[in-house]
């Protein structure tokens, strides 16, 4: 990989002469502000140059602060993408490497398990199992939804004393009965 370590030190060095420019800048101001020169008409003149040349240093320098930070961060930027491409590299190597070493003969994991079930190894079933239990095998059993008991009778859902033939209509049901009662809404009554 390339090494940006010039490039580093030339913006570390731009960056350290950049504040040196501003502090200058700011000790001029600071002196011209704080000195006691000649009332004369030529010190007062030559105050407000110094004045605006140190004013004028100090923006220039943190403008090479700026821009020192920038193209550092501009280095940066291409060491990682230097990275990113070399990892990219890395992995189209292997995949290459995983699809020629499968075309000359050697096996997998996926044909491990092809063969092995094929003599004999069963493979996992990823059915689901039924939910709703057989009448045969318990005439009556009982569930809960919502906290509440549901009753199963001969494929019939029992709840409350009221029957239902499929599970999806008894929890609807129980669904509706337990919903919150909004403010204001009335149950409109029919005849």
């Amino acid at each position: 990989m390339r090494s940006y370590n010039a490039a580093r030190r030339l913006f570390s060095f731009l960056e350290s002469t950049s504040w040196c420019l501003v502090v200058f800048g700011v000790i001029t101001v600071g002196l011209m502000l704080f000195s006691q020169n000649q009332v004369s008409q030529w010190g007062m003149v030559a105050g407000i140059a110094v004045l605006g040349v140190g004013a004028f240093m100090a923006v220039v320098g943190l403008l090479g602060v700026a821009q020192a930070q920038i193209g550092r961060a501009g280095v940066d930027s291409a060491e990682y993408s230097q990275q990113m491409l070399q990892i990219a590299r890395d992995q189209l190597e292997i995949s290459r490497q995983s699809l020629s070493g499968n075309a000359n003969g050697k096996t997998t994991f996926a044909t491990n398990v092809e063969t092995k079930s094929t003599k004999g190894i069963e493979s996992a079933s990823y059915e689901k199992p039924d939910a709703q239990p057989s009448a045969q095998s318990d005439p009556l059993h009982r569930m809960q939804y919502k906290g509440k008991s549901i009753t199963i009778e001969d494929e019939t859902y029992l709840y409350d004393g009221l029957s239902f033939e499929t599970r999806d209509a008894v929890e609807a049901h129980i669904d509706a009965l337990t919903a919150p009662k909004l403010p204001g809404v009335r149950k409109s009554e029919t005849a």
